[in-house]
Parts: structure tokens; C-alpha cells; sequence
């Protein structure tokens, strides 16, 4: 495999095998690119993965081939699936405005690349498309964007990991997205065991129980509450705890 010269800017301090997603709210035809682009870069220990709102044309590896430019990875996730914390970093190609990635605890960065085109599928737009995209993915490496991105999320989710206090939080569909040590402490469960599930299938007789917020179509509390609450932890034994429960919102305040 050919060093890539970029090796350098991914110290030990961040993840030794990285996951960046490249993902647009319509054609995966950007995302495509980039992700072709960081393959051949060869970065150590960094792949990417794609989402889009729609499919992949079959015809568009054969047009990407065509043109001489480096093979894509051709498996495209359906962007409303997408789970953001499994990944260190998203790149949406859209406007500041686009993407339904909150900016939450456990939630990586979300870096905005607006890039217009292709005005045709002619080689020439796609090959000027291509090198657009190719020079902002090698900028994300060589000038530091991708170490300081990375390392800011993982400074954030150090001050909550240092908390007495347990935090989980989950998203509208009652999927965990965040889970510090003190909740792994209080309940007995890893992180691992619970992200990206639905609280009420890992823990037993529903957490909140007949508290709960996201039960018989209640939806999102409208402001903070608190109140006692007994739950069982993962070796059946009781917790007796007190309950904070706080509505989240993302950058453009949705839920």
C-alpha cells in the first residue's frame, strides 16, 4: 500500500480506527466522491461510509470508472437510518442549514460542505466536481480540521464521563445516544450494551416506567422535571434514584 503523507496528522490521542461519514440529503453522488477520494488518500486508521436520501444509480460507478477516477465504495446507507454516534465525524453536503444531525452529547461534529454541481453528468463537470471535492478532503487532514474536530468531541465527552451524576440520553424514538460511566456505574450496563437501543428493551418494566415521557404518543416534555424513581439494574438488584429529565434540542432547535 502507498504511504499516504497525511499519516502523521492522526496521533495516538484520537481513535485508532476512525469512521467519518460522507453523507447528502439527496444524490450520494458527492458523498461517493469523497469517500473515494479519502480511500486513495490512504489516511492510517480513517475509512468513510456514505448515506444519501436516495439510492445509487447503477450507472453511476460505471460513469465514475469511465472518467479514470478512483472507485467508490458502492454500498449507500439510507440517510434517515443513520445513526450519528457511530461515527468520529459527518460531512453533510448541504448548506449550514441541512442535515438532521443534532449537535448532542455523544454526537460527533457535523462540518457543512457546500459544494455546487454538477451543472451535467458531462466528464468535464464531473471531473472539476471531483477535484473540488477531492482538495476539501485532503484540507481536512493536512491543515488539522479532522485532529481538532475529533479531539473536541472527545474532551466534551470526557467532562461528562467525569460526573457523579449518570446521564442517558436518547433520542425521540427512545434510542440511547449517550450513556457516561456513572449510568454504567448506577445501572450495571456498558455503553456498549445500550447505544442505539430503545430504553424500554434494555432495561426491564420500561426505565421511567409509568413516568415516562415517550409512552402513548406524549412526546417531548416542555420543560424540565424531576421526581423519585426506582429502577433495577442489570443484576436484578433495585436502585433507588433521583430522576432529572431535560428536554434537548439541536442547533436549530428541533427535538
Amino acid at each position: 500500500m502507498k504511504e499516504s503523507p497525511f499519516q502523521t496528522n492522526c496521533p495516538e490521542s484520537l481513535p485508532s480506527m476512525a469512521l467519518i461519514l460522507f453523507a447528502a440529503p439527496e444524490s450520494p453522488l458527492k458523498p461517493l466522491l469523497a469517500a473515494a477520494c479519502l480511500r486513495e488518500l490512504a489516511i492510517a486508521g480513517v475509512r468513510g461510509e456514505i448515506a444519501a436520501g436516495e439510492s445509487l444509480p447503477p450507472e453511476v460507478p460505471l460513469l465514475l470508472a469511465a472518467q479514470g477516477l478512483p472507485s467508490p465504495p458502492t454500498k449507500v446507507l439510507p440517510l434517515a437510518g443513520v445513526k450519528p454516534f457511530a461515527y468520529d465525524l459527518v460531512i453533510f453536503f448541504a448548506k449550514g442549514e441541512g442535515g438532521d444531525f443534532p449537535v448532542l452529547p455523544g454526537n460527533p461534529a457535523v462540518v457543512h460542505w457546500d459544494v455546487p454541481g454538477p451543472a451535467s453528468w458531462s466528464p468535464e463537470e464531473i471531473r472539476a466536481l471531483e477535484g473540488r471535492i477531492r482538495e476539501l478532503v485532503a484540507d481536512l487532514f493536512s491543515q488539522g480540521y479532522y485532529r481538532a474536530l475529533v479531539q473536541a468531541r472527545r474532551q466534551a465527552e470526557l467532562v461528562l464521563d467525569s460526573l457523579q451524576e449518570g446521564i442517558l440520553a436518547h433520542d425521540l424514538g427512545r434510542s440511547i445516544f449517550f450513556f457516561n460511566k456513572a449510568a454504567e456505574q448506577i445501572t450495571g450496563y456498558s455503553r456498549n450494551e445500550v447505544l442505539g437501543r430503545d430504553c424500554h428493551r434494555v432495561f426491564p418494566d420500561r426505565f421511567c416506567k409509568a413516568e415516562c415521557s415517550f409512552c402513548d404518543g406524549r412526546g417531548l416534555p416542555p420543560a424540565a422535571k424531576r421526581y423519585p424513581l426506582v429502577i433495577r439494574a442489570r443484576d436484578g438488584g433495585e436502585r433507588h434514584i433521583d430522576m432529572a429529565v431535560t428536554p434537548l434540542r439541536g442547533f436549530l432547535g428541533t427535538p
